[in-house]
């Protein structure tokens, strides 16, 4: 409390409780595993091969999902740019593919990448709790934070080509200058940080067993966690991106448009008139997908849509005016020609008798009689021009 009054919230964050004290709720990390993980990002400090290197540095992101009760790194994944949701749903999807499973509940911060719409949806579909820590307060978040300082200090500082001295500008020389010294392709870091990721799991800590014994053991003393069963369709489905502007009306066809492409489903024509959540795979090179899915509002209904861009008439119109064609034109003779191909040869025979007629009859025309060509007309007055002097 003096620190507080002296230096404000900055200063007193030292003195501060790292977790409130314990409840009838039990611990914040969990009872057991999978109840509870934190998921953050940071800067990789280490430079990485591209054409300008010696210009200048290129440095990824590494993203990470790691179980706040074990310690254990449950999924990792690094990526250019700036972090937003689909780097989330490939940590998610790299944490299904690894385990088969998904945690109970995410702790994040309040980055633009955690707290938006598809995040929010997805994470219901899927069962998913989704929890904000509060604002400026990176110590609620130890269990990933204190993992990346760990990888800092035994991995990518220990690395040919780091950037720990950049930290302190006045340092760094031409002799020390990690553009210089940069040896490590995006491929080859990849394939580091997963045989890291293997091998902090299975080390033990300071007076604590290595985080997959803690969670084998677990496992044993209770049982599975009590997870929901989810197939990896009802993963990847749940995980898609939603299209732009989320939201479709579903004509009277019962077909929704979106991603400059008609899409339709007989189920959809329950819905025509409302509104529906699409999804659909990101677009490979700008090529739309073959197949949506819809979700109807207040439903966890998922609706599989093929693309149709063939317009004209409904299916049903199709089919009652075939019934009408045969009608009209009547059975067609012969099994393997249609009424209406039959239709169409006797209309192209009566034109080319027509045309012979008509050639026929042309002939028979006697010639023209031929044009004499103009005379030229003479003049009857002769004109004669005489210049008029200008002095």
């Amino acid at each position: 409390t003096k620190a507080f009054i002296q230096g404000g919230k900055r200063m007193a964050e030292p003195y501060a409780p790292m977790f409130p004290p314990s409840s009838l709720l039990g611990s914040p990390h969990g009872q057991r595993t999978w109840m509870v993980t934190h998921v953050d990002t940071t800067v990789m400090d280490v430079s990485e091969t591209h054409p300008n290197q010696d210009r200048e540095i290129s440095k990824s992101h590494l993203m990470k999902l790691v179980d706040a009760f074990s310690g254990e790194e449950l999924a990792a994944h690094r990526f250019e740019g700036a972090p937003n949701a689909m780097c989330v749903r490939e940590l998610l999807l790299h944490c299904y593919a690894r385990h088969r499973r998904l945690p109970a509940a995410i702790v994040c911060d309040h980055g633009k990448e955690h707290k938006n719409t598809w995040l929010e949806k997805a994470c219901a579909l899927l069962g998913i709790i989704l929890i904000y820590r509060p604002v400026s307060d990176p110590r609620k978040g130890s269990p990933v934070e204190t993992t990346f300082s760990t990888l800092c200090r035994q991995l990518l500082h220990n690395l040919s080509g780091n950037t720990a001295l950049l930290k302190q500008a006045r340092l760094v020389t031409k002799a020390v200058d990690p553009r210089a010294f940069t040896l490590w392709s995006r491929e080859e870091i990849d394939a580091l940080l997963e045989e890291y990721l293997t091998l902090r799991n299975n080390l033990p800590r300071q007076r604590k067993p290595s985080p997959l014994a803690i969670s084998r053991a677990t496992d044993l003393k209770f049982g599975p966690a009590p997870l929901p069963n989810l197939s990896e369709r009802q993963v990847r489905e749940a995980l898609m991106p939603l299209v732009p502007r989320f939201m479709r009306k579903v004509s009277k066809r019962g077909t929704i448009y979106c991603n400059k492409h008609t899409y339709h489903s007989t189920e959809l024509e329950e819905f025509i008139g409302e509104y529906v959540e699409v999804r659909s795979e990101p677009l490979a090179k700008g090529i739309a997908p073959e197949i949506v899915y819809a979700h109807p509002k207040g439903s966890r209904r998922t609706i599989e849509c093929t693309r149709n861009d063939i317009s004209g008439p409904s299916a049903d119109l199709v089919a009652a005016a075939k019934v009408i064609d045969e009608q009209t034109l009547g059975p067609s003779p012969y099994p393997d020609v249609t009424s209406a191909e039959i239709a169409k040869a006797k209309f192209e025979a009566k034109i080319v008798s027509t045309e012979k007629r008509m050639r026929a009859k042309k002939a028979e025309r006697p010639p023209p009689p031929k044009v004499q060509p103009p005379q030229a007309i003479k003049p009857s007055r002769q004109f004669t021009f005489t210049p008029v002097s200008t002095k």
